[in-house]
């Protein structure tokens, strides 16, 4: 989704809001149709491209879609894009996914583009770059409807629709708090036992991330009633559920 946390334009609106507003909804509509969907999100700015693009290629992907939200100087520009590389065989979907978006939100169209992105030619599976519409532009940041943008964005990849996710099933994912070091958390040295760790999370998919402080561990997706269940069993590691 975009940049980590506390990058990415500024402008009338937060382009990190706008893509993880876009984001989530799009995980979670796309999983409740039955697909498996990778979150390549990566909150730190130490390498996040190249862990992005890490975590996409350990995976067995049909699509990569990047999200983001334009920006410049002058405050008229305005309309919604979509890059791919030149031969990209995601070149078809990606225009399909920019002309929905465009009229979901009544966006002025800036159709396809070619680009060579980070993102785009170091990922293997067919990869997207998706603008939202521009921050700095008061109509765009007026018409940006995050539930109407991932349900044409759905539309376009999968062909089918799904309604507001207030009837559906709720999800969120669990972040611990900063790990213990050593063997079984015991300090004996300056690293996380991952093995003693994963062991509280059975079934569960992880992701370690971390920063100068430490490292912590945010889980796949999953419904809410199991987060809960994964915050009585990790206690004090417990940090929240975010959604």
């Amino acid at each position: 989704m975009g940049h980590p946390f506390n990058c990415g334009a500024f402008g009338i609106m937060s382009e990190t809001d706008g893509n993880r507003a876009v984001g989530k909804l799009l995980i979670e509509k796309l999983k409740t149709l039955g697909h498996t969907v990778v979150n390549c999100t990566y909150d730190t700015n130490v390498n996040e491209l190249s862990n992005r693009v890490a975590l996409a290629n350990a995976q067995t992907l049909d699509l990569f879609i990047s999200l983001h939200m334009d920006s410049f100087t002058n405050p008229g520009a305005n309309g919604v894009t979509v890059y791919t590389t030149a031969n990209s065989s995601a070149k078809a979907i990606a225009s399909n996914i920019v002309n929905k978006v465009a009229d979901s939100c009544n966006y002025y169209n800036r159709g396809w583009k070619e680009a060579s992105f980070y993102v785009l030619r170091s990922t293997n599976a067919p990869a997207l770059l998706l603008e939202m519409g521009f921050v700095t532009n008061q109509g765009d940041c007026d018409k940006f409807n995050a539930e109407k943008i991932s349900n044409a964005i759905v539309e376009a990849i999968t062909g089918e629709t799904i309604s507001s996710l207030e009837t559906i099933q709720e999800y969120g994912y669990v972040v611990t708090q900063y790990l213990p070091n050593g063997y079984h958390g015991n300090n004996s040295f300056n690293g996380v036992d991952a093995d003693y760790v994963l062991g509280y999370f059975n079934d569960v998919k992880c992701y370690f991330r971390g920063n100068e402080k430490g490292v912590w561990i945010e889980t796949q997706t999953l419904p809410i009633e199991k987060c809960n269940k994964l915050k009585n069993i990790l206690g004090s590691w417990f940090y929240s559920i975010e959604k």
